[in-house]
């Protein structure tokens, strides 16, 4: 019997749309398959047309290979450049042939072969080869067909393959950055942000239009930040949402984000997915919001972040620690020894609450759940006043009327103390950059530094007689302190040279306690300004009043959220200012 030839005409339609501007896309196929009767023989003639258009296929593909499964096995390439055997052109639209002759009929109706076709960025002419090192544009992708009687018709559309994908802010975004090393967004707008998310191929090029990878956006923490889609008539485009004033984000806080490319299913490969990190920045927007104590005239005196998320503070007169969560919630815990006068409290390296007690002469230990231990201070009335946790794995506190820098191991709870003299009153300790323990000696008008050996300098303010009461490190490597008598704000280098002041707006604000910022200022309490105040590193100070009148803002940190915790003393309020 005469061997019939028939054609597999394979007419694969270029439809993937890509914008000049961002890159083109890489290839996929889709295909769907019609078919005749069933031939003796065949041949498969792979028909390729490539608009030379920059809203079309990319113009890094530059060849396609076909692998031929079923009773006969074959394999081929066809170039995808007008130099290439079997090209030419015509009205800016290339077209290719290749040829596959003499396939072997398949036995019944139903498709007996396999076509696997992959799509490169390089092709020799000359050999008629793909080229050593060549990128690969497309995963594997297969169609069945048949060899029937007439002509067997496969229609494909190219789909878009990622590798990677592209995160982009719109040109007028307020956010700041790159996808690698991540991008800030400003605390205090409450502005949406317009980005696109696109597939990128193996050459770096954008894949957009029909065939497109589908893409998603979503963040993990949608409170802070959520996502929109920007539906089907721009399905690239996702708006994010930042909180509504006066709520504002948490300062510091990186939301992650997953950007994902999904191509179709028939293309054989898989998605391509990217963190993307946003962060907001430590922007003070100056809204304060008060909460009441529970227990009236508890007199707060002391905040410290804890480990649970949480703002702690103490109640002087309460005799009890107190908890709030950031949107609020007030829980207390009764110490057990009554009338002990916390004073001060801070985090510890075990993960527990530390608090001085003042008229007990005792260092308190708290879990977060409540669960106390106390620890009698070695010298008899030495009213431990402020404590912070060291380099060294140890807490350090001061002991006013002591005399005493002193620390207490977590694990031991054995306390050493260190003499700073008889009457220098030391106070408002807290860990330097340095290694070392910083101080001030309020009666002495000095700054004091102890190694964790316990060795001791101190150091005079600039100023005479103006009894600092408060010393935190700034962003610049030097410590900041306050001079509650003289109304200033002082800088001292760790060597111990006091290298600035700054004088405050208003007259006796009576500065008490500072804070190195969320935004790499240093802010402080204004005792009897009724003020919350901040001053950057250039020295340019700003100020913010406390809604309740005669508050006389006294402790003050920043709270796990980002934002400025502080206690209100007179009025038996904790704050939060963000």
């Amino acid at each position: 019997m005469m061997l019939r030839f028939v054609t597999l005409l394979c007419a694969i339609t270029l439809l993937v749309a890509c914008g000049g501007q961002v890159g083109q896309p890489r290839a996929g196929l889709v295909p769907d398959v019609s078919s005749g009767p069933i031939a003796d023989t065949g041949a498969l003639v792979v028909r390729v047309r490539v608009p030379m258009h920059p809203d079309y296929v990319s113009a890094a593909t530059k060849a396609l290979t076909v692998q031929i499964a079923g009773p006969t096995k074959m394999n081929a390439t066809v170039g995808l450049v007008l130099t290439a055997k079997g090209c030419k052109s015509s009205l800016m639209t290339l077209s290719c042939a290749l040829t596959l002759p003499s396939l072997k009929a398949c036995p019944t109706k139903k498709p007996c072969y396999k076509a696997t076709v992959a799509t490169f960025d390089a092709f020799n002419a000359a050999s008629h080869k793909i080229p050593h090192g060549a990128h690969k544009l497309s995963a594997d992708q297969s169609f069945s067909f048949t060899i029937a009687k007439g002509n067997t018709v496969v229609s494909l559309v190219l789909e878009g393959i990622p590798t990677t994908v592209a995160f982009l802010p719109d040109a007028n975004s307020s956010l700041s950055g790159t996808q690698t090393a991540g991008f800030i967004e400003p605390k205090c707008t409450t502005s949406t942000q317009s980005v696109s998310v696109v597939g990128v191929d193996a050459d770096g090029n954008y894949i957009l239009g029909v065939g497109a990878p589908k893409v998603t956006l979503t963040s993990d923490d949608a409170a802070q930040l959520s996502v929109s889609h920007g539906g089907s008539s721009a399905p690239n485009t996702f708006t994010l949402v930042p909180p509504a004033a006066p709520g504002y984000a948490f300062g510091n806080h990186t939301v992650h984000l997953t950007a994902k490319a999904t191509p179709g299913k028939k293309s054989g490969a898989k998605a391509a997915s990217a963190v993307v990190n946003v962060a907001y920045s430590g922007n003070i927007c100056g809204v304060i919001t008060e909460f009441t104590i529970p227990t009236a005239g508890s007199d707060p005196h002391g905040v410290a972040a804890g480990p649970d998320g949480n703002v702690w503070f103490v109640e002087e007169f309460g005799n009890k620690v107190g908890r709030i969560t950031p949107a609020g919630t007030i829980t207390e815990f009764t110490i057990p020894t009554p009338s002990t006068r916390p004073f001060s409290i801070a985090a510890g390296p075990d993960g527990n609450l530390w608090f001085t007690q003042i008229n007990t002469n005792q260092i308190g230990r708290m879990t977060t759940s409540g669960i106390v231990v106390e620890t009698a201070v070695t010298t008899l009335s030495s009213s431990p006043e402020s404590i912070a946790a060291g380099p060294d794995g140890n807490m350090w506190f001061t002991e006013v009327n002591g005399g005493n820098v002193a620390k207490i191991s977590p694990t031991t709870s054995t306390i050493n103390e260190f003499s700073t003299g008889a009457g220098s009153q030391p106070a408002g300790i807290t860990a330097g950059p340095d290694g070392n323990l910083w101080f001030v000696l309020s009666s002495a008008s000095q700054i004091g530094r102890v190694a964790t050996s316990g060795a001791i300098s101190a150091f005079p303010t600039t100023t005479h007689a103006s009894n600092p009461s408060g010393v935190a490190a700034g962003a610049d490597g030097a410590m900041w302190f306050v001079e509650c008598s003289a109304n200033k704000i002082g800088r001292i280098s760790t060597g111990g040279v006091a290298t600035s002041e700054f004088p405050l707006p208003e007259a006796a604000s009576t500065p008490l306690r500072i804070t190195r910022g969320p935004d790499g200022a240093v802010w402080f309490t204004e005792f009897s300004g009724n003020r919350i105040g901040g001053i950057t590193l250039g020295g340019v100070i700003t100020e913010y009043a406390v809604p309740t009148g005669a508050s006389e803002p006294l402790d003050i940190t920043v709270g796990p959220d980002g934002a400025l915790w502080f206690d209100e003393f007179a009025t038996n309020k904790i704050a939060r200012l963000r």
